[in-house]
């Protein structure tokens, strides 16, 4: 979903939304290849109801926030609505007040059985047809590999202009945790589930705890903000969706730069450290969030949105964290923990932060991504 601000600037009051934009690299169009679909006369696309792209992810994005002080639809023939901050995408520099317009949407129906909603859009007003420079997704983003099929078409502008409110911005709602089910919204998880591993198996869920943050919490304790972690951005196109997790979960950074650094193939770094990283970013713009925590017997590597991340690490900082209410529930599951030589046990090297920060630069300044071994399931039935 997108986002709304309101803001004064100078005289006027600045309505600034938020939109998560996508490159022509993470579909497959085969009618032109390397580029989105043109927009024709009848400001539609040039596709035809049954023509099919592939939406593969994992290529370049970005998080845009648009100026648009008349309204809160994004219309084609509106010519007030500009870019808040430079942007350089796809090759292309933008400066601050850049005119951008939609150009078309297409409604399509995906091979996993779900409808998908994509609007192009030219950094220029709207004027002659041309190769839009990028899209976005009202909703949600299709699964990587999810084939879309052209249903019908519209033209953005009056009562067909899309409402910001619907764009995907910077999270997507119900993180999907791989289990023997198949992916499950993380809420909808209990104890009768198991969960994926990376080391193949199947694990029993022991507890899932939850805990709700009101606004005026975040407000109070701006450190309880969730990071954001955009498709695609661990790379491998991973992970498969937006999710959002606390600043301290982990996810799984395998490299040859890790084995360099700490003679291992692999080490678990904290989010908050990830945020150097090209479309990964503090959320300060939500209003309230309830983060989950699954409690496995042991410290597990599981998958979220596809991407290698870690289960709840029962160490004593944790238990700080936690509400008392929480600690008794998992404390009544592991007694051991309430005794003081107690010493949890980490599925992989967790390096300290100093040192989680060296090699999330050292990736960013030498152009590596976080996975290059193929994490993807590999599980024992």
């Amino acid at each position: 979903m997108g986002y709304c601000a309101v803001t004064r600037d100078g005289e006027r009051f600045m309505a600034t939304f938020g939109v998560l934009i996508f490159a022509a690299d993470n579909l497959t169009n085969p009618q032109n290849p390397g580029f989105f679909p043109a927009e024709d006369n009848s400001h539609r696309s040039d596709l035809q109801n049954g023509d099919q792209l592939t939406w593969n992810g994992g290529g370049e994005s970005a998080f845009i926030e648009i100026d648009d002080p008349s309204g809160t639809s994004f219309d084609e023939l509106e010519t007030d609505q500009t870019l808040v901050t430079s942007l350089t995408f796809d090759g292309s520099t933008y400066s601050s007040g850049q005119v951008l317009t939609p150009s078309y949407t297409i409604i399509f129906s995906g091979s996993d059985g779900n409808n998908y909603t994509l609007t192009s859009l030219i950094f220029a007003a709207g004027g002659q047809p041309r190769i839009p420079d990028a899209i976005f997704w009202e909703g949600s983003i299709p699964p990587a590999g999810t084939v879309l099929t052209v249903t019908s078409e519209r033209d953005p502008k009056g009562n067909q202009a899309r409402n910001y409110l619907d764009f995907v911005a910077c999270f997507c709602e119900g993180t999907l945790i791989e289990t023997k089910d198949g992916p499950k919204a993380v809420e909808q998880l209990t104890c009768k589930h198991k969960v994926a591993t990376l080391h193949g198996h199947f694990m029993s869920i022991k507890a899932v705890c939850n805990r709700g943050i009101a606004c005026s919490e975040l407000l109070d304790n701006p450190n309880l903000r969730p990071v954001v972690v955009s498709q695609g951005a661990l790379g491998r196109g991973l992970p498969k969706r937006n999710l959002r997790v606390s600043k301290q979960h982990r996810f799984l950074v395998s490299s040859p730069i890790c084995r360099r650094m700490f003679g291992t193939d692999a080490t678990l770094v904290s989010a908050i450290q990830l945020t150097q990283l090209p479309g990964i970013f503090i959320d300060t713009k939500t209003n309230d969030l309830r983060y989950f925590h699954i409690l496995l017997q042991n410290h597990e590597i599981i998958f979220a949105e596809g991407a290698p991340t870690e289960s709840l690490h029962l160490g004593k900082g944790t238990l700080k964290a936690l509400p008392q209410e929480t600690v008794k529930e998992i404390t009544s599951i592991f007694p051991d923990l309430l005794d003081s030589g107690f010493l949890p046990k980490s599925v992989e090297l967790i390096p300290e932060g100093r040192r989680q920060k060296k090699l999330i630069a050292r990736h960013l300044k030498n152009n590596k991504p976080l996975l290059t071994k193929d994490m993807t399931l590999s599980l024992a039935q």
